[in-house]
């Protein structure tokens, strides 16, 4: 009796740990390879879609449905959305569409797992080890670790089943579970702090689904689970948008709000669910999956018609604060992974320079007429403000480039780094025309009413190639030549037009030489402009 009692108490343990803790091992690793060989499989163009999703957020929705159920992954699609939301590439409106559509489309994941495909597992397995390891391509290869995960997936929930049997024979165990039917709430917190502690929802459902399975868990307990696990999945949200801008932040919690509001309205309605839920499968299995996939629709359904006001309430809720302006506004990490997004960012923040540097030029070429020393003060910010810049943005794409970039996107970087420093190189010679205005201060010197009537016409020539700067950089293909060589032939003009008046003793020594420095910087500045917009050109957005 004594070996016989030894004996099951070895099976036992065999089954927890072989069972259910390797078991929910291999599912976990399963979902991880499947989700990771599809992102890789797709990513860049699934990616390249999100970034350019227009203010429709009905299409939004549709779009990061199916893009969600590609990549097998909302949370991968959400703190996506927070870093385009914290990049000014999203506005807030379509970023919450695209979390409505997320949480669709990751009900797609429990409804593979319904299927009865473990007969099957070893043939996906041989399958994508065949794929993976002899792949042609590195897209072959990656859609192979997808199959392999996926098989790797249904073997693990094979034998998390097969170990069931030890948790069916702990009475504690089995009555700890069970309970959960009874307690709602506590049931939504495990599955909340499950769908937090292993940042994936689907690994809790599936476990959920092998307990009901076996008996050990009611349909009421699976379902207040999954409804945990949605508000779980949203604590990577707003972990993304810690430190970000205030719209990253009402992303988060839109994503947050959508499942708590939709969690609280099921409940209102719960017996009604569970039955209507129950009529849709006779397989357990089937009715957990249903109810993933039922209380994501409608919840979409309720609130997409209110989207305006659901955005307002977010905006009343986290007012934006009035804050000192940082040279970079547009860089994020987060996006770091993402080629196309962070390309993207890397041009919204050199439009930004180049209205810097309009600013500044304004700014060098009044203090050359008259002197003005609280300008010189704001142009001195405004210089540092594009060399930290430049600095950033050089840096982030150096790390970009540490990714793996297709051909285009390479080039797209290496080609704004040199726009970004043409851009700072600019701000040094509108700076060095600020310090001769403040030389020209100091040594008393005077313009002739003709030089002070050409330098007008010359920053007005310059401020109207510099001010279609930020829209050559968003379409390069756009033409700029002739207000280049006008602004060029001008300067060339002013500089003969200026040794005449010296000829004729109408402008001082002093004076003129200042004259022609000033000349000599607005041809520098256009030849960098005319640099970069030859860079530029070399690709369409």
């Amino acid at each position: 009796m004594v070996a016989t009692s030894g004996g099951c108490r070895g099976s036992a343990v065999r089954d927890l740990i072989l069972g259910v803790v390797g078991g929910t091992a291999l599912l976990m690793f399963g979902l991880s390879m499947m989700g990771d060989g599809l992102k890789r499989y797709a990513g860049n163009a699934v990616k390249r879609i999100l970034g350019a999703l227009t203010g429709n957020t009905y299409l939004a929705v549709i779009v990061s449905a199916v893009l969600t159920a590609l990549m097998q992954s909302s949370t991968a699609i959400t703190v996506l959305a927070v870093g385009f939301v914290n990049a000014g590439l999203m506005t807030l409106t379509q970023a919450v569409g695209v979390i409505y559509g997320a949480n669709i489309g990751t009900t797609v994941t429990a409804q593979l797992m319904a299927f009865r495909l473990t007969d099957y597992a070893l043939l996906f397995v041989a399958i994508g080890f065949a794929v993976r390891f002899g792949g042609a391509s590195d897209r072959a290869r990656n859609l192979g670790s997808a199959v392999l995960g996926f098989g790797l997936m249904f073997i693990g929930l094979n034998s998390l089943s097969g170990g069931v049997g030890f948790l069916q024979r702990n009475e504690a165990f089995s009555r700890i579970v069970m309970d959960l039917g009874q307690m709602p709430l506590t049931a939504v917190l495990v599955g909340a702090l499950g769908a937090m502690l292993v940042h994936s929802s689907s690994a809790i459902i599936a476990i959920a689904m092998v307990l009901a399975e076996a008996g050990l868990l009611s349909l009421s307990g699976a379902v207040c689970i999954v409804f945990g696990t949605n508000i779980g999945t949203s604590v990577t949200a707003q972990l993304a948008s810690i430190g970000t801008s205030v719209n990253a932040r009402r992303t988060a919690w839109a994503h947050t709000m959508f499942n708590v509001s939709g969690t609280i309205f099921s409940f209102l309605v719960f017996p009604y669910f569970i039955n209507f839920v129950r009529a849709t499968s006779p397989s357990v299995q089937r009715q957990i999956a249903n109810s993933h996939t039922l209380f994501n629709v409608a919840n979409t359904l309720v609130f997409l018609p209110l989207t305006t006001r659901y955005v307002r309430m977010l905006e009343r809720l986290l007012p934006e604060r009035s804050k000192g302006q940082g040279p970079t506004t547009f860089l994020d990490d987060r996006l770091i992974r993402t080629p196309p997004a962070a390309l993207n960012a890397c041009r919204e923040e050199i439009k930004e320079c180049s209205k810097l540097v309009n600013d500044m030029m304004e700014q060098s070429m009044k203090m050359m007429v008259r002197w003005d020393e609280r300008l010189g003060s704001m142009l001195a910010e405004k210089e540092k403000c594009l060399n930290d810049a430049q600095k950033d943005v050089t840096k982030y794409l150096m790390s970009l480039t540490q990714q793996r970039l297709i051909e285009a996107e390479s080039r797209q970087a290496a080609d704004l780094i040199h726009a970004v420093n043409d851009l700072e190189r600019m701000g040094h010679h509108l700076d060095e025309i600020a310090r001769l205005a403040a030389r020209k201060y100091d040594e008393g010197a005077e313009f002739s009413e003709a030089a002070v009537s050409e330098l007008e016409k010359l920053r007005k020539a310059l401020g109207a190639v510099l001010t279609q700067l930020p829209s050559v950089i968003d379409d390069p293909t756009l033409y700029m030549a002739e207000m280049i060589d006008e602004v060029l032939v001008m300067a060339s003009v002013l500089r003969q037009n200026h040794i005449i008046r010296l000829r004729q003793g109408r402008c001082s020594v002093d004076a003129g030489v200042i004259f022609f420095d000033v000349i000599n910087h607005v041809e520098s500045v256009t030849g960098f402009v005319k640099d970069m917009l030859s860079v530029l050109a070399s690709y369409r957005r």
